[in-house]
């Protein structure tokens, strides 16, 4: 009893073991991976979904992969058991070729950035897909041919009709032999032509001793523009200088400017020219303007008048000549004795009153007689001063006066308290010296 028990527990053993384990794999797979629209062609059928994924028994196989654009191509793969194989499919592509021509014929072929020749062209050894050429030729539009390549087959020709886009300009001048620019580049002389693409383009025309002619042409599409000019004369020029400069230039009795002054336009002929400026002479001259010529004019002006100068004492001390304001006395720097001098300009010669006066001066004003001759100066001799109050001594023996310092140094002042008397001083004696501003009333 006990041994058949022992059986039968062994045999539920081997039948629980059996039942609970896992069946060995009988089948693998194959994943075939490749260019876009991959056929794989297998026993017959035709698999086209990417990635192309295959279950079959273990063993080897043959299959065919094909796709748009590549040669097909046939491959032995291996199917193991219980395993995936990834098959990367690299197919060759199909390879072709085309005429590419144009009318009329010449036109350069730019294929892939580069120029490969001129029309009638054949392209040969071309891949599968999307292709394009750009035809360019002088005067002509560029073109564009497109095509798409499927299978090794020679293409048919591919002609392009190239649309003209140029014409031509002709230019005649009298008198001819001017120079011709177009947009700003020397091209040629008159009697000129040429061939140009069609569009706007400024034509100018330069000859010696005659005016440039500059204006806008348009060149149309397969026709002519044609331009007959007649050249104008060039005017002159007249350039005038002075001396002195910035005297008044009259043009055959009309004023035109100042010198240094030019003249343009000036049409060929005799003029007169006068030179004025304050002070001086006019000076005259006639001069001949010839075409297309600068004539360079210089006058010399005499001084008609003379001039004046003084040196006048205190500062702010008012200048009048024949009556009339010609300045006011200006110190040197911050000193209080040291003036600089007064200039009159543009005397007439003759005898003139120089009038010197100060509210504050005793007297209030000074009158001095001078001659002046032409074209020279009159300087005085000897200063010309007025008694003005500039300061306000304190002595050390307590005394405070009020007077004029006329000049001083490190060891005296030299001092006038009143009209006709001068002494100087000793600083040791002055405890202060308070100075009395000339604007002061």
């Amino acid at each position: 009893m006990k041994i058949l028990f022992n059986c039968m527990l062994v045999v539920f053993s081997l039948l629980l073991f059996c039942g609970c384990g896992k069946k060995a794999p009988t089948t693998g797979k194959i994943e075939f991976s490749g260019p876009p629209g991959l056929v794989v062609s297998f026993q017959g059928k035709a698999f086209r979904k990417t990635p192309v994924v295959l279950r079959t028994r273990p063993g080897e196989y043959n299959f065919r992969l094909a796709a748009p654009g590549y040669y097909p191509e046939f491959r032995r793969v291996a199917v193991r058991a219980g395993e995936v194989n990834k098959v990367k499919v690299q197919l060759e592509s199909v390879r072709s070729a085309i005429l590419i021509d144009s009318e009329p014929r010449g036109a350069k072929v730019r294929f892939q950035g580069e120029i490969r020749g001129a029309t009638p062209l054949i392209l040969s050894d071309l891949p599968a897909g999307e292709h394009a050429v750009q035809l360019l030729m002088p005067g002509y539009s560029e073109e564009q041919i497109r095509w798409r390549i499927t299978d090794e087959r020679l293409h048919p020709r591919m002609i392009a009709k190239l649309k003209m886009t140029s014409g031509r300009i002709v230019v005649k001048t009298v008198p001819d032999t001017a120079t011709v620019f177009i947009n700003g580049k020397r091209v040629g002389l008159s009697p000129y032509s040429s061939t140009l693409e069609s569009g706007v383009y400024a034509l100018r025309i330069e000859r010696e001793g005659f005016n440039s002619i500059e204006e806008q042409v348009i060149v149309p599409r397969g026709g002519t523009v044609r331009r007959d000019i007649r050249l104008e004369t060039t005017p002159g020029t007249i350039k005038i200088t002075s001396s002195p400069s910035g005297a008044e230039v009259f043009l055959n009795d009309k004023k035109v400017g100042v010198t240094p002054w030019t003249v343009p336009g000036v049409q060929p002929g005799n003029y007169r020219i006068r030179a004025a400026f304050s002070g001086y002479d006019f000076v005259e001259k006639t001069v001949s303007v010839a075409p297309s010529q600068t004539e360079n004019v210089h006058l010399t002006l005499a001084r008609s008048t003379g001039s004046a100068s003084f040196v006048i004492r205190p500062a702010g001390v008012q200048c009048l000549v024949d009556g009339r304001l010609c300045g006011v006395v200006q110190a040197v720097g911050d000193s209080v004795t040291e003036t600089r001098p007064i200039v009159v300009e543009n005397l007439s010669p003759g005898r003139h009153v120089l009038t010197v006066t100060h509210p504050r001066a005793l007297p209030v004003k000074k009158e001095i007689s001078f001659t002046i001759a032409k074209g020279k100066r009159y300087t005085a001799r000897e200063k010309i001063e007025l008694w003005v109050s500039n300061c306000e001594i304190t002595f050390k023996d307590g005394r405070v006066e009020s007077g004029m310092i006329y000049s001083e140094d490190e060891k005296f002042i030299y001092y006038s308290p009143t009209v006709g008397i001068r002494y100087p001083v000793q600083r040791n004696y002055i405890r202060t010296i308070k100075y009395i501003p000339v604007t002061a009333k």
